[in-house]
């Protein structure tokens, strides 16, 4: 039996930088590098950067 192709798209996990333990999930393409973006916390109540943690 054949393997089955790897999906186009991946599902990332946008964790908070401040530690608030708020998380953002994203579908982003397989071959694009991994994000990082600037998004509101509504638990810290304040701007974040947000990174990719793998999975």
């Amino acid at each position: 039996m054949a393997k089955k192709a790897k999906s186009r798209t991946i599902a990332v996990r946008l964790v908070s930088m401040a530690l608030t333990g708020y998380y953002k999930t994203m579908i982003r393409p397989r071959l694009h590098r991994p994000l990082s973006m600037l998004k509101y916390d509504p638990v810290g109540t304040f701007d974040f950067i947000t990174s990719y943690n793998g999975k």
